[in-house]
């Protein structure tokens, strides 16, 4: 259901690029999406299969992407207190864990 909903969405932003802003807002701060796209990462360890074996790959894509494009939405209005002091849009320690898995998903799918 989570791979089928971020597809949906990952198309939406790809193909109407005009509304790509309207579409992030409402993922980003309506309903933190990238908070529970990356609880759902963490949980399902289908990332992590993804990084070792390389399978699953159908899926994870559009989550992944879907994941970065409210996150990065998010973080670019998000002030320093925010990001240091309430911890917005991710607590700090999971901030590293998404850079590290991140970076591994990347070398896998590229390299």
């Amino acid at each position: 259901a989570i791979g089928f909903f971020c597809g949906v969405y990952a198309r939406l932003l790809r193909v109407w690029v005009g509304c790509n802003v309207q579409i992030l807002n409402a993922l980003s701060f309506d309903s933190p999406v990238h908070t529970f796209l990356w609880a759902w990462l963490r949980a399902s360890a289908s990332l992590q299969e993804y990084i070792d074996k390389g399978t699953g790959a159908e899926h994870i894509g559009d989550v992944v992407f879907l994941f970065c494009k409210s996150f990065l939405h998010r973080l670019m209005v998000t002030d320093d207190t925010e990001f240091y002091d309430q911890q917005i849009p991710l607590p700090l320690n999971q901030l590293v864990d998404a850079s590290l898995l991140l970076r591994q998903y990347v070398n896998r799918r590229f390299w």
